[in-house]
């Protein structure tokens, strides 16, 4: 089984050797940009990107969610959000997901 991690943050790597020390322990680490979330959005307007990386969340795990685990740093209404719809959707959801509110 690989051990696969999702980093899904405004974060990303600068350096070589900064992403080198992310991927120690990992088979294979992928990012995906935090998306952009307006501090006057309201929870209408975040609904519709939090179902949008949830959905590629699951893509992301596939078949393999013991071997999964996700990293999501952000805005905090945004990070919550997904959390209770992975929490409401996903029946592997504790092998794959760790909330990091930011």
């Amino acid at each position: 089984m690989k051990k696969r991690l999702l980093i899904i943050s405004p974060y990303f790597p600068t350096s070589e050797k900064w992403e080198k020390e992310l991927k120690k322990g990992w088979d294979e680490v992928e990012y995906i940009p935090f998306p952009d979330v307006p501090s006057t959005a309201s929870m209408a307007e975040i609904y519709p990107i939090a179902e949008e990386l949830v959905e590629k969340i699951r893509q992301w795990v596939g078949d393999n969610p013991e071997g999964s685990c996700v990293r999501l740093q952000g805005s905090y209404s945004l990070c919550r959000l997904v959390y209770q719809l992975i929490d409401q959707r996903c029946s592997s959801k504790t092998a794959i997901f760790r909330l990091k509110p930011r």
